[in-house]
């Protein structure tokens, strides 16, 4: 009898679209740390959720898995409702608050993930994205995510890296114009133009390497993602996407 697949409990695949904004996948960003210091660069993104969609259910479930785990060990006992402990789901009224212009956020919950490591990008139908700039904050996305919990510093909270991302729908651009040859239309050339290439219309597959996400407690207690010692779990691949609930 085949030995019944693991399910990792602090996985969270949402199965809802939802429309991404500040998303670094091309290349890492630096973000600040609380006391003004660089941090190291990530990837990341943040995804804007409707409150009734089910991937909230499914978000306070891993939580909650994250939270029994955590209890003693990272919270010292603190309940799950501390404003003491860190929620990455946060309003969108809180973000409007300081970005009056950022009129994606009304109405909306949302949660950044982050990784050190480049995200895997899958299209539609399951194939990996290799040109990377055929994404960009505006688009409709899912994606598959790892929570974990920490304590460093005194902050105590939850937190997700994003494993992968899969583009189901473009969508207007967001924090920016979008580029078009246009711009070039009713400029005189000033050299000898440059014949070059255009991109084939079918794309060959390239089979992406897939190593084994580790999971890795350090010495000062904070999970990070490494290659070595801890928990393993399979690197993110399309069936994150058949396995997971869908809303229909």
């Amino acid at each position: 009898m085949a030995e019944a697949k693991k399910v990792n409990p602090f996985k969270l695949v949402l199965s809802d679209t939802h429309r991404c904004t500040f998303l670094w996948v091309k290349e890492p960003a630096v973000f600040k740390n609380e006391d003004g210091s660089e941090g190291d660069p990530k990837f990341s993104c943040t995804f804007l959720i409707d409150p009734n969609s089910p991937d909230v259910e499914k978000y306070d479930a891993v939580i909650a898995a994250l939270y029994k785990e955590a209890k003693e060990s990272k919270f010292k006992g603190l309940p799950i409702t501390s404003p003491k402990i860190w929620k990455p789901l946060r309003d969108g009224a809180d973000w409007l608050e300081e970005h009056p212009d950022a009129a994606e956020f009304e109405g909306m919950l949302f949660l950044k993930a982050t990784s050190k490591n480049r995200p895997v990008v899958f299209d539609q139908d399951g194939n990996e994205i290799i040109d990377l700039s055929e994404i960009k904050s505006g688009d409709y996305v899912r994606a598959s995510l790892a929570g974990y919990s920490f304590n460093k510093n005194g902050n105590r909270g939850f937190g997700f890296f994003l494993n992968s991302i899969k583009l189901m729908e473009e969508g207007e651009a967001l924090g920016g114009t979008v580029a078009t040859h246009d711009d070039y239309e009713d400029e005189a050339p000033k050299a000898k133009t440059r014949t070059v290439a255009t991109k084939a219309a079918a794309r060959p597959k390239v089979a992406a390497k897939k190593p084994a996400l580790i999971w890795d407690k350090s010495e000062d207690d904070e999970d990070i993602v490494s290659r070595d010692g801890g928990k393993t779990y399979d690197w993110p691949t399309q069936e994150d996407y058949d396995a997971a609930d869908l809303p229909f």
